[in-house]
């Protein structure tokens, strides 16, 4: 604003914004600017809603650009559960299906009693596995071998370059759900 000639004045009242004989005042700073509270939902989302674990793990290695301002918030467990109900209501709207089990690492993002209640009020049936250890999920570990081998099978035998990876991918994934399979029934 000050390279368009524009003069800026803050004070106890507000900011005065002045370009010759044009004045624009406000008494609300905050309102001013649009200023946002810092805090860990504002991260989590600008995170991709990341886990609290990650977010401590990227403050405690300084990954984050604007370490200034994350350095005093403490991280929460409600918003990824928040994340989950979002996830639920979306899929169920979008495929008219009901969500049925909900598994988790038992790393502790979705074992509030919130969260638990959430499942019984939805009649989710809510499965723990033993946390950090991604091979006792059998079927989600199972599902993305399927994915991966079919991928893999679909670009080989259409002598396509890997640069297609990534559609083979999304073209598995959708063969696997239009296609009947006895685990849904």
């Amino acid at each position: 604003m000050q390279a368009a000639g524009m003069t800026i004045i803050f004070n106890e009242r507000g900011v005065v914004v002045q370009k010759g004989v044009g004045i624009c005042k406000t008494e609300n700073i905050d309102r001013a600017f649009n200023v946002t509270k810092v805090n860990y939902s504002l991260w989590h989302q600008r995170l991709g809603h990341i886990g609290k674990q990650k977010f401590i793990e990227l403050k405690n290695k300084q990954m984050i650009y604007d370490l200034d301002q994350i350095c005093n918030i403490n991280p929460s467990d409600d918003l990824c559960e928040a994340c989950i109900k979002d996830f639920v209501a979306k899929s169920e709207a979008h495929f008219d299906l009901k969500v049925v089990n909900l598994y988790s690492d038992n790393g502790g993002e979705y074992l509030s009693n919130e969260m638990k209640d959430y499942c019984c009020e939805k009649g989710i049936t809510y499965h723990l596995t033993v946390p950090r250890t991604p091979q006792l999920n059998g079927v989600s570990e199972r599902m993305v071998r399927t994915i991966t081998e079919k991928a893999r099978s679909m670009i080989i035998s259409a002598c396509m370059d890997k640069i297609f990876w990534g559609d083979a991918v999304l073209t598995a994934t959708y063969l696997i759900n239009i296609t009947p399979t006895g685990a849904l029934k």
